[in-house]
């Protein structure tokens, strides 16, 4: 049966693939939320509830296609780093006995510079897995706990204004001239309280919430299109490392 699977080394290519395919799609999509998405919502955001709907819903689009892309960047690059670094390793080893000061055979040179090569590919591939992940404590530590869990507050308080208990007066008179619509309309937009992470539960802090109550909903949405920003350059970083590990990979493998 074993005859019938490929070599795992057939399987380079498609991690090659994926692992740069990956961060360089998150990107895309993510800067697409700001230039695609959030300037139509912002240019006809005169109903403060229209434009909370549309961006709740835009927002809690993410948890379906992030977590794959961070999987999968993580795994095939995280496995051609470890490849590349034992390709290191096993470079030195070899040259180790010839590569001396003195060595009269080229072969030494022939097996420390793919051996370079593949540091220089482990390397890369590492700085990948690194940049990406690092997107998920941004999002979930930073971003929920502050932006995102004020702009989650606001849509309530607007959408669902007899489930939600404002924390200032202008939150309250807001909550009370807010026409939600009848009591089951209002249930779909409640959000129970989280104590993970959770586009589906309210997890700002209470600052937050304060603020968020302060504010009109279309000054959180541009400030949210802000920390969003940052992320962008994160997945291009990802992308841009995968990609200089494979062609160092490629590169020593032609030397």
């Amino acid at each position: 049966m074993s005859s019938l699977l490929p070599p795992l080394t057939h399987l380079i290519p498609l991690a090659q693939a994926l692992g740069l395919t990956a961060p360089a799609v998150y990107a895309a999509i993510t800067y697409s939320y700001n230039v695609l998405v959030l300037p139509p919502l912002l240019a006809h955001a005169d109903d403060e509830r229209r434009l909370a709907k549309q961006w709740l819903r835009a927002y809690q689009y993410g948890p379906v296609f992030v977590p794959p892309l961070l999987l999968t960047c993580a795994v095939t690059n995280g496995a051609l780093a470890v490849r590349a670094f034992a390709r290191w390793i096993a470079g030195g080893a070899d040259g180790s006995a010839v590569s001396g000061i003195g060595a009269g055979s080229g072969g030494g040179s022939g097996s420390s510079s793919s051996s370079l090569w593949a540091l220089g590919a482990g390397i890369a591939h590492a700085v990948a897995v690194l940049a990406f992940v690092a997107i998920a404590p941004y999002t979930l530590a930073v971003m929920e706990k502050r932006i995102n869990g004020a702009a989650k507050w606001k849509a309530q308080l607007l959408l669902a204004p007899a489930f939600t208990t404002p924390l200032t007066e202008k939150g309250r008179l807001e909550a009370k001239t807010s026409d939600g619509g009848g009591l089951e309309e209002q249930k779909k937009w409640v959000m129970e309280e989280g104590k993970s992470p959770s586009a589906f539960k309210q997890s700002a802090r209470r600052d937050w919430r304060v603020w968020a109550e302060g504010v009109s909903m279309r000054e959180i949405v541009t400030k949210w299109g802000e920390w969003n920003a940052v992320r962008v350059p994160v997945g291009i970083l990802s992308f841009v490392a995968s990609t200089l590990g494979t062609c160092l990979s490629v590169w020593g493998a032609a030397k």
